[in-house]
């Protein structure tokens, strides 16, 4: 299991996200957030498969159904589920990812 906590910046949504492997390539995706449009993206993606997170940006499944809630674009979410996903996977290693302002 992977979990992943996300302070997203203005919105002041702060997110938790886990994943856990249901098989090698199908992953349950559990989201606990107070933003609305962001519990609306976990109702839509209970399972995750790695096919889905490892698309091409213009392909991807998830940046569709997080369009379709109302996720801003620059909402770091989406992303910080495809992160834990990869780890999940064993593809990357549990590294922290910042944007900082100078």
């Amino acid at each position: 299991m992977v979990k992943v906590r996300i302070t997203p910046g203005n919105c002041n949504f702060r997110s938790r996200i886990r994943v856990d492997r249901i098989t090698k390539t199908r992953f349950e995706v559990g989201i606990e957030t107070e933003c609305p449009q962001v519990i609306g993206l976990a109702e839509l993606i209970p399972e995750m498969t790695l096919r889905d997170a490892l698309s091409r940006v213009t392909d991807s499944p998830l940046l569709e159904k997080a369009a379709a809630c109302g996720l801003h674009i620059s909402c770091p979410i989406p992303l910080g589920i495809v992160k834990a996903i990869e780890v999940e996977a064993g593809l990357a290693l549990p590294t922290d990812v910042s944007i900082h302002f100078e």
